[in-house]
């Protein structure tokens, strides 16, 4: 073979793996760790999800159909591809319009974090934990340990001593 034909072939090689090194592309099918990945014509390419955060702290967020991602085939083979979670889209938009927040959401469900609140929703009932307390919209169910109010359990061995059936006004709960 003529060297330079050598070279050429070479360089074309070369030049299609660095070509695959790094796609964006949509997830079309989804088996544990690892997902079917569109990035253009072609067979979709299997490649493992790349995990957050493996140590002390663990963080897991399960890939689906039609997000968004980056994917990465360092030598450029894609048997050896991991992705990464892509950017927002006009489909999959931020949750979050504020600059100093961390917002988590699943379907109708969200977690914000921001400086000085913690507020957790559900389908429109919502927890809210701030410096100067804890607010609940809908029903609160309390079970085991007990509640307290200005000192004073609330719970099963809550009573009111001097209690008279009817209208009166007796004694502070104790």
């Amino acid at each position: 073979m003529d060297p330079f034909q050598e070279i050429f072939s070479r360089l074309s090689a070369i030049e299609k793996r660095v070509e695959r090194v790094i796609r964006s592309g949509k997830i079309t099918k989804v088996d544990g760790d690892f997902a079917e990945i569109s990035v253009g014509p072609g067979d979709p390419i299997r490649a493992r999800k790349k995990s957050f955060a493996a140590g002390a702290v663990k963080l897991n967020i399960t890939a689906s159909v039609g997000e968004p991602v980056t994917l990465f085939c360092l030598n450029g083979d894609a048997r050896q591809a991991f992705f990464l979670p892509g950017d927002w889209t006009g489909e999959n938009k931020n949750p979050s319009d504020g600059p100093d927040e961390l917002r988590l959401t699943v379907g109708s469900t969200s977690l914000r974090i921001k400086d000085g609140q913690i507020l957790a929703e559900v389908d429109g009932k919502l927890l809210e934990l701030t410096g100067s307390g804890v607010r609940t919209v809908g029903n609160v169910d309390h079970d085991a340990g007990y509640v307290k109010n200005n000192g004073v359990r609330i719970d099963e061995t809550h009573t009111h001593g001097g209690v008279v059936r009817g209208g009166s006004r007796t004694f502070d709960p104790k």
